[in-house]
């Protein structure tokens, strides 16, 4: 499990969990922040949770 952060041109944090389950495929996709709006691609290997100060774009 790792937590991780981004921070947004607006000053806003962004943090979301990667439950990782094991193995190494990554995904990829992309977060939108709740604030301004600004599209933020990311990667990760598990799966995503705890999303605070944006959305999961599909």
């Amino acid at each position: 499990m790792a937590i991780k952060k981004i921070k947004c041109d607006c000053g806003r944090f962004i943090e979301y969990t990667d439950r990782v389950i094991g193995g190494s495929n990554a995904q990829s996709g992309t977060l939108v922040c709740s604030k301004c709006g600004k599209e933020h691609p990311i990667t990760f290997l598990g799966f995503l949770s705890e999303i605070k100060n944006a959305t999961l774009k599909r």
